[in-house]
């Protein structure tokens, strides 16, 4: 979750270490999943692209059609 920090800063600290866990993962043979639930990822769709573009393919969504009513 965001401490606060500016958009570019969160970007830039979601980037960082979505890399360093799909690096891990695909290592390890592991797939990651990212619900679009909260985060800088999940507040909207070309957010959660630009993850999957940086991280792919070690990272993948799992939509959770719920979500929507859940978080607006």
């Amino acid at each position: 979750m965001n401490d606060g920090s500016a958009e570019p800063e969160w970007r830039r600290e979601v980037h960082a270490r979505i890399t360093l866990l799909a690096e891990d993962a695909e290592w390890a043979g592991l797939v990651l999943l990212h619900e679009n639930c909260t985060g800088w990822a999940g507040t909207n769709a070309e957010r959660t692209l630009e993850l999957l573009a940086a991280a792919v393919p070690s990272v993948q969504v799992l939509f959770d059609t719920g979500n929507g009513i859940t978080h607006g």
